[in-house]
């Protein structure tokens, strides 16, 4: 039986491109810092004091490495358990379901995540300082359209936040 040559040709291109999907094609990872919550709003729910179904929401500007602007970042955390001990610490804090959305100038950045953090207090209400978590990038808009990775958040010393976005997981 003869092959016809324009089925051929269809069947080598078809091979050709499914290999070209197993190289990953996104964004280029990079990071931007945020002040650490110029607005916050801390729900707390009955009973009073740090208990599951508490709630926190901020805002934030974000800048770049040279502090130029870079757009802003939105979040909500509910504790989903409490007293939690964090894993080899002796401090006990909470866990919480951590939703985040970055406003970029090129498209929107959406991730999400479980995190400790210590007890939540006038005072502090954010992870522990020097410490790094990750969260799940499920997405975006724009340039980002279709993201995956990891979002690698820092406190820093002096209560401000690096969110380093890895593209390509």
């Amino acid at each position: 039986m003869r092959v016809k040559p324009a089925a051929s040709l269809f069947t080598g291109v078809a091979i050709l491109l499914a290999g070209c999907g197993n190289s990953p094609v996104g964004p280029a990872n990079f990071t931007v810092y945020s002040e650490g919550g110029q607005a916050q709003t801390l729900v707390d729910a009955p009973p009073v004091g740090p208990s599951v179904a508490d709630a926190l929401y901020w805002e934030d500007k974000l800048v770049t490495d040279e502090g130029k602007d870079a757009g802003w970042y939105f979040g909500t955390a509910t504790i989903a358990a409490v007293p939690a001990p964090r894993p080899s610490a002796s401090s006990e804090g909470e866990i919480r379901t951590v939703e985040t959305t970055f406003d970029l100038p090129d498209g929107t950045i959406l991730t999400i995540g479980t995190t400790f953090a210590p007890l939540a207090t006038d005072k502090e209400v954010g992870l522990p300082r020097n410490d790094s978590q990750e969260r799940a990038i499920i997405g975006g808009t724009g340039a980002y359209r279709g993201a995956r990775g990891v979002d690698v958040v820092t406190r820093r010393d002096d209560g401000s936040y690096s969110h380093e976005f890895r593209f390509g997981y």
